[in-house]
């Protein structure tokens, strides 16, 4: 019986996916041509798969947009056993544009397991994962290469958010902690 993870990469275009190496460690991309900086995240579990959220067609096709509605964050990495939803930033953080694009990312993926609960007849289908979001703001800069990762919290906000400051490489565990 295929795993949630094989199934999900059956219902995903294979141009929205990031596959995780057998070390356990995958590269994050900024699709803008005019930020051109990568994160390796490293110390994945095996069974992941990193979703490129911000690939999926335009989105205002069908959603009017307003208040933040058809925004995304960049990435969903996924496993049978949590969901990191990431986007990443090297200036100015916006924090309720953020919040937005983490939300939007998250309702990309209820879209998914709705997927795979209706065509695998699978209502368990991503769980637990759905139910054990990490929302992650990746904020890094070029001068920030060779310093070490930090970690905080997006305080004053009803949806919490982790705000990591990293150089050119983070690992899962301080995603997930």
């Amino acid at each position: 019986m295929p795993s949630c993870i094989d199934n999900l990469r059956s219902i995903l275009n294979s141009a929205s996916i990031t596959e995780v190496s057998g070390q356990g460690v995958a590269v994050l991309k900024e699709s803008d041509p005019s930020n051109t900086y990568q994160i390796e995240l490293k110390g994945l579990p095996r069974d992941s798969l990193i979703v490129k959220i911000d690939r999926f067609k335009e989105k205002t096709y069908f959603l009017n947009g307003r208040n933040g509605i058809a925004r995304r964050a960049d990435f969903a990495l996924v496993n049978d056993d949590a969901i990191v939803f990431i986007e990443l930033k090297s200036g100015k953080i916006q924090r309720t544009a953020v919040e937005r694009q983490l939300h939007g990312a998250q309702c990309v993926m209820d879209y998914c397991a709705s997927i795979g609960n209706r065509f695998f007849n699978n209502p368990n289908f991503l769980n637990p994962a759905i139910n054990n979001p990490h929302l992650v703001l990746l904020h890094t800069g070029r001068s920030m290469n060779k310093r070490r990762s930090s970690a905080g919290i997006n305080q004053g906000s009803s949806h919490p958010f982790k705000i990591i400051k990293c150089g050119s490489s983070v690992y899962y565990r301080e995603l997930v902690s």
